[in-house]
């Protein structure tokens, strides 16, 4: 099944890149001012900035969040989770049942797409009472350079072994995914920050 990760990447470059493309310039073009408390999403975004460039990335914390990923979408496409395991340094495992071609892609590409803590703070930002909102948006800008981050360091880490994720699915198919992903993410965050 590997051997078509290439021409469904091709499609999905073809199809859906632009398709993004289009929905992120229409979001662009029509934002209006300065997002909503700049200065708290300022705060958030120097402060993890300053934390990546002051300290290393913590392993654990990153590993404990890309295997939390896989599990998650194991969990939610019904495959049985065998083995969960997370180290300092070493990286982890997420054993699971063997499923279709599909369901294996899903899982293996979940910590490069997911923003796995962003997500709540993300909803936490539309729903929670105004009083609330400048400390949702301060996390909003907080997680999103942490989960930019962390997928650097997981692209980086995990794009040329032969074991890794990136190469099981096939490295096309993820970096086209991880692109769609992003896109969307950007689209998200716009809509949300601006809305």
């Amino acid at each position: 099944m590997k051997l078509l990760s290439i021409p469904l990447a091709a499609l999905i470059a073809l199809i859906a890149l632009p398709l993004l493309g289009r929905w992120l310039a229409h979001l662009w073009l029509g934002l209006v001012g300065p997002p909503q408390d700049q200065t708290q999403l300022a705060a958030g975004v120097g402060l993890c900035a300053l934390l990546v460039w002051w300290r290393r990335p913590n392993w654990l914390i990153h590993t404990t969040i890309h295997e939390t990923c896989h599990a998650l979408v194991c969990v939610l496409l019904l495959v049985p989770v065998r083995r969960f395991q997370v180290s300092d340094g070493q990286g982890g495992a997420v054993l699971h049942d063997q499923v279709d071609w599909l369901r294996t892609t899903l899982i293996a590409i979940a910590p490069y797409t997911v923003p796995l803590l962003l997500v709540p703070a993300l909803i936490a930002q539309e729903f929670v009472p105004p009083e609330w909102r400048p400390a949702a948006t301060f996390a909003v800008g907080l997680l999103t350079v942490h989960h930019l981050h962390g997928l650097w360091h997981n692209v980086r880490l995990n794009f040329l072994g032969k074991q890794s994720d990136l190469a099981r699915i096939g490295r096309l198919l993820s970096l086209v995914l991880i692109a769609c992903a992003l896109l969307g993410l950007a689209g998200l965050l716009m809509r949300v920050l601006w809305g």
